[in-house]
């Protein structure tokens, strides 16, 4: 019965008396039919698939572009139905029409087109597709993820055309990173997002806009390449050994999302809303009622007027009405210049009003943001850096951990989240729930902001003590959770900008002194997470209008990194190539036992040593800890698994470091003795440099005139009890491996 009145209405609108023209034709197919006549194509099932013939249509394939052609000339209708059977296009065929072209295409593995002709039966043709799962496993253990953001890495110059591109990303680069010591290739600003191109400059923050305003979840940002270039990326990356991650930002969009993706149009943001009222379950957004959205007046980026038009590529202003919530949860339909106002809040069955979940039936925003993540799985995507984690419902991401899991077991999920965000964070988060509910690592931001405080008001390393952070709490260590570790990203200051550390005024010691903290922070139980220009000393002292001299590399600008520029594209200087060098045998360090190995109850790794400072004020800038296997295995002929991590965060003087690791009753109140290995016997145990002065071994200067190696405080047969290590040089983090002679 479908099938009839689907032919008698296509007859009497598209080709019988009234002839509607053909767009006609095509919004009446492709949105009020097509649901009934995709039932009736499903209810005959396989019987309606073609034979192979001369009839069959010729498929081919151009970059992203799809164009089908066929012999017959008769009018009739057309579907593509996606990888579950639905119909995903949809649209009529003119008389004397025999040919679609669809530009941007999404190919799932099992794209079918469904040919409805008057007068023959129905037919259904495979489209193939392919999937590039990617075949590379997960690390094991701890890894290092380098972060690289396109636009700006491999830029020549502050402008559109000079631009970097996916196609930087090249063999030998690739094999550079690599060789760096990385795991991980965290690719940055590759989703479409919001630039005055593609939106009214009143939302767009400066002139190559914000790697965060997606326009598009299921397209790449035309200033880097295209969805090709992208694949092609991946795969170098994955034939170099490195497994790519990208962005999943899941609290927000831009403020108007279009995709022009076929056979994803039908899942755009907004499309299918309700907006009479603030919050309906089923909405992609929330909604101030009785309003329209007012941006802020100059907003720094040119072109602006104060009144933001929805559709630029329209005649006429279409507003914002009612206007959306704001993506940092700002109800106003008139955001602040310091509000995230050219993006919107996705909504996810969560009422921001009431703080009240409504998760039955299963949200829409769950399905389409679990597409998106699974489609760029399916273009070899081997995780994502999952962008403010917290403001988003943890029912979402145990249902969205779950789903890519069955997709490929080693996807890898690391969250920027902040506990401590009470006004965004949704009731029930934690970086515990987050860890639990399938995720691999979340940022470890407390560990971050005590030593960025030490950096700005230096003397008081003990603050900077990582027991103290929630990466080291009972519940998370007795799960051996792995936190990330950083002291760079997009959203921090670079090490050696001038604001790091106002106090210290040349940028070759700001570089040494940010090296120093990522060292301490690097060999942490935990991964850890490089900024593409770091190992340089990348300074962003190449700024853009918008973002300003902030010691940031703006993700808002045109801009390059002036260092990493240098290194890509001119004469590299020895002092450049010592200092990446450096960062180089840190990496290699990080990706060896004990340094990559979780830190659990069952199976310990680390053994913190603040209580073991001598003075008070060595304390303000020593920092120190232990890094061991529990197996002991290997700690023989010293060549062990003991080490000793010790920091002096002071830029400009040295300080003498003694640890006391017991007190005047022998007992090993703080595990180090055990946790070393050290036993009271006839056995000489020293300590030998392997990072920041290789092979040297501190001396006891008290003990004789040509001084002793190693442990100082004890003699044969009596209880060991500490270690001086004699002075530590300004901004230096020793790393000490425990050897042993008889």
């Amino acid at each position: 019965m479908q099938q009839v009145l689907f032919g008698v209405l296509f007859k009497g609108l598209c080709t019988g008396a009234l002839r509607l023209s053909l767009p006609v034709c095509l919004v009446f197919f492709g949105i009020l039919v097509p649901d009934a006549v995709a039932a009736d194509f499903d209810s005959r099932g396989d019987s309606h698939k073609s034979e192979s013939d001369e009839s069959e249509p010729r498929i081919e394939r151009t970059g992203t572009s799809l164009t089908i052609t066929w012999q017959d000339t008769s009018a009739g209708a057309w579907q593509l139905r996606d990888d579950n059977g639905l119909t995903c296009a949809s649209g009529a065929i003119a008389p004397g029409e025999n040919r679609l072209h669809f530009p941007k295409t999404a190919i799932p593995a099992n794209l079918r087109l469904v040919l409805a002709r008057e007068g023959q039966p129905d037919r259904m043709y495979p489209i193939a597709g392919t999937q590039t799962i990617s075949q590379l496993k997960k690390p094991s253990n701890a890894t290092v993820i380098y972060q690289v953001p396109v636009r700006t890495h491999f830029a020549r110059n502050s402008d559109f055309n000079s631009t970097g591109k996916l196609s930087d990303l090249t063999d030998s680069r690739l094999a550079e990173i690599k060789a760096l010591g990385n795991e991980y290739i965290w690719l940055t600003g590759v989703l479409e997002h919001s630039t005055v191109a593609n939106m009214d400059p009143d939302v767009v923050k400066g002139d190559a806009g914000s790697y965060y305003a997606i326009t598009d979840n299921w397209d790449v940002s035309q200033q880097i390449g295209t969805i090709i270039d992208f694949k092609m990326a991946v795969a170098r990356a994955h034939a170099a050994g490195l497994r790519v991650i990208i962005d999943f930002v899941a609290n927000h969009t831009a403020r108007v999302h279009r995709t022009d993706v076929t056979c994803k149009e039908q899942m755009d943001f907004g499309r299918s809303d309700y907006k009479n009222q603030f919050f309906y379950q089923g909405n992609n957004y929330y909604y101030v009622q009785n309003s329209t959205f007012s941006p802020p007046p100059r907003n720094g980026t040119p072109g602006v007027d104060g009144i933001f038009d929805t559709d630029i590529f329209s005649a006429g202003l279409q507003y914002e009405t009612p206007a959306k919530v704001t993506g940092n949860d700002i109800r106003s339909a008139s955001p602040d210049i310091s509000d995230w106002f050219e993006t919107v809040k996705l909504n996810y069955g969560f009422d921001i009003d009431s703080r009240k979940g409504f998760y039955n039936p299963r949200p829409r925003t769950w399905d389409q943001m679990v597409d998106v993540a699974k489609y760029w799985m399916m273009h070899g995507v081997d995780g994502f850096r999952v962008d403010f984690a917290h403001a988003v419902p943890m029912e979402f991401w145990r249902h969205f951990a779950n789903e890519l899991k069955r997709l490929n077991p080693e996807v890898f999920l690391l969250a920027e989240a902040y506990e401590k965000d009470e006004r965004m964070k949704i009731p029930g988060f934690s970086y515990q729930a987050m860890l639990s509910a399938g995720f691999d690592s979340v940022y470890n931001s407390e560990q971050y902001w005590s030593l960025r405080q030490q950096a700005i008001h230096p003397g008081d390393m003990r603050a900077a003590n990582p027991a103290w952070t929630p990466a080291h709490d009972e519940a998370n260590q007795a799960k051996g959770y792995l936190f990330t570790h950083y002291m760079e990203n997009h959203d921090e200051i670079r090490l050696a900008a001038r604001v790091f550390s106002p106090w210290v005024g040349d940028r070759a010691q700001r570089a040494n002194l940010g090296l120093t903290y990522a060292a301490y922070s690097a060999l942490l139980p935990g991964h850890f997470l490089m900024h593409g220009g770091q190992e340089v000393g990348e300074d962003a002292s190449v700024f853009g209008h918008y973002a300003g001299d902030n010691g940031r590399t703006s993700i808002f600008d045109f801009v390059y990194q002036p260092y990493t520029r240098h290194w890509l594209y001119e004469q590299r200087p020895g002092w450049m190539v010592a200092f990446r060098d450096r960062y180089e045998k840190l990496l290699t360090l990080k990706n060896r036992s004990p340094f990559n190995l979780p830190h659990s109850r069952s199976k310990p790794s680390y053994i913190d040593l603040d209580g073991a400072n001598w003075t008070k004020d060595q304390s303000k800038w020593i920092g120190a800890y232990i890094r061991y296997s529990s197996d002991r295995s290997g700690n023989q002929n010293g060549k062990g698994n003991a080490w000793l991590v010790v920091t002096n965060s002071d830029p400009f003087a040295g300080h003498v470091a003694t640890l006391h690791f017991t007190p005047v009753d022998g007992q090993d109140r703080l595990g180090a003795l055990a946790a070393l290995g050290i036993k009271n016997d006839s056995t000489r145990y020293f300590f030998k440099e392997v990072f920041s002065r290789e092979g040297w071994v501190p001396r006891d200067p008290g003990v004789d005139g040509e001084g002793l190696p190693g442990w100082v405080m004890f003699r044969a047969g009596d209880v060991p009890s500490g270690l001086h290590l004699g002075e530590i040089p300004a901004a230096t983090t020793f790393v000490f491996e425990l050897a042993t002679q008889r």
